[in-house]
């Protein structure tokens, strides 16, 4: 179920990517000229033959043109005849504005049926959407959305194969905003949410020598869910000329013939866009099993990246609130360890990547084996040297029943001499070990826990809220924890 619920943003992402509306027809009312325009500017971005195999057509109608897309087709051109997907065209109705942009409506969205191949026969998905609608201005010289808006009633779904099962999905929307950003760039969000989603799933039956309580039945239950996308300042019309251009020249001979273009265009493209940060959150999650339900009250994953920029960005970032677990799934001596509760923001950060990309660029050579000098090895070896690389963690919070830790800190990696501090303070630690050690009273593995953790006590020094306290330096190959030193291999 997971590829066909999907499917509708993949579909959604070639709207976004500017590919599905190209101010090539400036008639007014709508002309079969002015259709024939809009098919020349999709085979820019799509290829000849998607207009001339019908994959896409355009057709007026009154002032507006109405535009099909038929992914079945385009699917079934692949050379991949071991998919197979049944949909319908999707009709979409565009109608130029005074401004130059364009209005888009749709009043229905095709069910979807996905075969795809793999062991056991593969696996067969479907979804069915209730009252879907969308709406949205389009601007084709940014190639962006300046507004859209998509929503569904409800959704219903099957999954076939050796795992089977079925999901109901309740309303959803997706929304998209869009503007200027100078430069030929575009700054915007893109936000979806969707709720009561229920999917049951109905796994092979268990070996003969599994316990009893195994069953191949389980049941997914989420409240809500979010996710949000803010992009600062994409190159969205010169990241499509760039794509434009290499479909034109498929071929490496044809790569090398019209480098010196391409190249070009690969520089307009840059930085490609600034930071792209995105997140997805869960809300009221439980799985019930045969071993028992878990469920967690919220969870959330956030990720940023930069594009080819002065100064470089990658962070992550994992949420969980609430995290419940069936009786006995984990031994008594572990539970006291066991999170219920976390949250980790890990930020890279590493200067350079815009001159890394204007080396790429600047010294490739497509008609020559390998296309990059062995001298421009050493140059991006002298960029990365400089690029002051740095690993910061946010403070950031673990929450187990009898412990709490809190954890920041950064790392600098200046080559083969990284310094840096992290510090660590533990609330409940004499509490964790009290526990354990009545848990364990009989177990090896505990004893070797609990030894552990009383050598770390050790260490400690005493920190804020009756914390135990460590700090941890590094400083070239040295690393030591409250001034102690720490011994460390060769």
């Amino acid at each position: 179920m997971r590829n066909s619920i999907k499917l509708p943003a993949r579909i959604m992402a070639t709207l976004l990517s500017g590919t599905a509306l190209i101010a090539a027809a400036q008639a007014a009312p709508a002309t079969d000229e002015g259709a024939r325009g809009i098919e020349n500017s999709f085979s820019t971005y799509i290829g000849k033959a998607a207009v001339e195999q019908k994959l896409i057509s355009v057709k007026p109608q009154g002032e507006s043109y109405r535009i099909s897309l038929d992914f079945e087709k385009m699917v079934a051109s692949a050379k991949a005849p071991q998919y197979s997907l049944k949909m319908a065209p999707w009709d979409i109705v565009v109608t130029e504005q005074a401004d130059g942009n364009w209005a888009v409506k749709s009043e229905a969205f095709p069910e979807i049926a996905l075969k795809v191949p793999g062991a056991d026969g593969g696996l067969e998905e479907s979804i069915k959407y209730t009252n879907y609608k969308f709406e949205g201005v389009f601007n084709p010289k940014l190639m962006a959305w300046l507004s859209g808006k998509a929503s569904h009633d409800a959704a219903d779904g099957l999954v076939g194969g050796k795992v089977n099962g079925t999901v109901k999905i309740g309303s959803g929307q997706v929304t998209m905003t869009g503007t200027d950003a100078g430069n030929g760039a575009v700054s915007g969000n893109f936000s979806q949410t969707i709720k009561d989603m229920v999917e049951v799933v109905h796994l092979p039956p268990p070996p003969k020598d599994a316990p009893a309580t195994a069953s191949g039945d389980f049941t997914v239950k989420i409240a809500d869910l979010g996710a949000n996308t803010d992009i600062d300042s994409s190159k969205n019309k010169a990241i499509l000329d760039l794509w434009a251009a290499f479909l034109a020249n498929p071929s490496k001979e044809a790569i090398a013939k019209n480098q010196t273009d391409i190249k070009s265009k690969l520089t307009a493209a840059m930085p490609l866009w600034n930071v792209i940060k995105g997140s997805a959150t869960l809300k009221d999650v439980s799985v019930v099993t045969s071993m028992g339900n878990f469920s967690v009250k919220s969870f959330s994953e956030s990720i940023g990246l930069s594009g080819m920029t002065e100064h470089g960005l990658f962070q992550f970032g994992i949420n969980f609130t609430d995290l419940a677990l069936p009786a006995g799934i984990v031994p008594a001596v572990n539970a006291p360890l066991v999170p219920t509760s976390m949250d980790l923001d890990i930020k890279i950060t590493a200067d350079g990547l815009d001159r890394i990309a204007k080396t790429l660029i600047d010294e490739a050579d497509f008609s020559a084996d390998p296309v990059l000098p062995e001298s421009s090895s050493m140059e991006l070896m002298g960029i990365a040297m400089t690029s002051n690389p740095k690993i910061t963690i946010a403070p950031s919070h673990i929450i187990a029943p009898s412990m709490n830790l809190t954890i920041a800190g950064e790392v600098i990696s200046n080559g083969l001499n990284p310094t840096g501090k992290i510090t660590i303070d533990a609330v409940g630690l004499d509490k964790t070990i009290a526990a354990l050690k009545e848990a364990g009273k009989n177990d090896p593995e505990a004893q070797k826990t609990i030894s552990g953790l009383s050598v770390a006590r050790g260490m400690a020094k005493p920190g804020p809220n009756g914390a135990s306290s460590f700090v941890i330096e590094i400083n070239g190959k040295t690393v030591s924890v409250n001034g102690m030193a720490i011994p460390m291999g060769k």
